[in-house]
């Protein structure tokens, strides 16, 4: 059996070729897993920084090597404080999604595996191999099916929506070694907003404006934000803009679609719903995935990176948040205060020690969370 597409049989078939499957049909090279078929319509996606928490795990080696940029300091800024914050057990690194996701395309084609550009229709389930049908007509034989497909959203679904700008300035701007995470000193008026920085050197960054609310807005909206932000607080107002990203994350209340095999990625919960962050956690996922593949061990599902009591903290925070925006300042830059360096970076991670759970509870403001809480366990 070949993978020409004369043929009809591959030992994997992955539905969407997005972070997660060409992860997964990366991680499968040289086994008898390979070659995978891809199947996914989208003839281009638009870029994006995948950002992550580095904590020196061997399953982060090829995004680290592939990393624009690294920091082990970062902040969050209030018009009352900013709130300063290192590491040095971990590091908050970048990576182009293109360059990302075009360094394992290349791989996967020299290896024979297979992109198809349409979309699976249907999947017929035996014990022994499944069949998928394909809107080109087409149609496979397969031993596993994986779907890396997002849920979709519902209309009562809080997002985080931004646009960015990579920026370039003649004079130097920023602080090449800090991450700004968040900084609150902007219009609140839509939703709970901060702007984000990612410098990746004196002249040059990443800045996007970022809404946690129900409701998208226009591009001009987001765009009027990073202008005045360059020009109020880091006093620039000449630049060249080398590219834009746009995206809309839904955090809660999915409406999840029937899946063609296995869930994998955002849609098996790699999604850290207070936080927005995936890339690191979809690469743990698949790696893990890709082992019991290879060890021909019996798949167990695919979990998320973090724990109950995490995503329930979680679902609490969002509530909280969507009902009182205005506190977001002071809920962010308190749990980066009250926590030091390296145990933030563990909360973010997912999986952190119950210590540090009870610091962030105790210096939370009680009557908003204890209302959020007893209304996420009321029938």
């Amino acid at each position: 059996m070949t993978n020409a597409l004369n043929e009809d049989y591959f030992p994997t078939v992955i539905v969407g070729a997005g972070c997660a499957g060409l992860t997964l049909a990366h991680e499968l090279i040289g086994s008898k897993n390979f070659p995978c078929l891809l199947v996914d319509p989208q003839e281009t996606r638009p870029e994006h920084a995948f950002s992550f928490w580095d904590d020196g795990h061997p399953n982060l080696a090829l995004a680290r090597s592939l990393a624009k940029k690294s920091w082990s300091k970062w902040e969050i800024k209030t018009f009352d404080r900013t709130v300063v914050k290192t590491s040095r057990s971990f590091s908050y690194s970048t990576v182009s999604s293109s360059s990302y996701e075009q360094h394992l395309t290349r791989n996967i084609n020299t290896n024979n595996g297979i992109i198809l550009k349409t979309k699976v229709t249907k999947l017929h389930k035996n014990d022994d191999k499944h069949k998928i049908e394909t809107s080109s007509g087409k149609s496979f034989y397969t031993n596993n099916v994986f779907d890396s497909r997002p849920a979709q959203p519902s209309a009562k679904t809080l997002f985080q929506h931004f646009l960015g700008w990579e920026v370039s300035t003649v004079a130097p701007t920023f602080d090449d070694t800090m991450v700004t995470l968040m900084d609150f000193r902007v219009p609140q008026k839509e939703g709970f907003h901060f702007m984000y920085v990612l410098p990746y050197s004196k002249t040059s960054a990443l800045i996007e404006s970022t809404v946690y609310s129900d409701k998208i807005l226009s591009s001009e909206w987001y765009e009027n934000q990073i202008t005045q932000y360059l020009k109020n607080f880091l006093r620039c107002t000449t630049y060249e803009i080398i590219y834009k990203e746009q995206g809309a994350i839904p955090l809660n209340k999915k409406d999840d679609v029937i899946p063609f095999g296995m869930p994998i990625g955002l849609n098996a919960g790699a999604l850290r719903t207070s936080t927005g962050y995936a890339f690191s956690e979809i690469i743990h996922q698949v790696s893990s995935l890709a082992k019991q593949l290879k060890d021909e061990k019996e798949i167990g599902a695919v979990g998320p990176g973090y724990t109950k009591l995490e995503n329930w903290m979680d679902k609490v925070l969002l509530d909280v948040l969507s009902l009182n925006p205005d506190l977001a300042p002071h809920i962010f830059s308190t749990i980066l205060n009250t926590l030091k360096g390296d145990e933030f970076v563990r909360f973010m991670i997912g999986g952190c020690p119950l210590a540090i759970k009870l610091k962030i509870i105790r210096a939370l403001p009680k009557p908003s969370f204890i209302g959020a809480a007893l209304r996420s366990v009321s029938p």
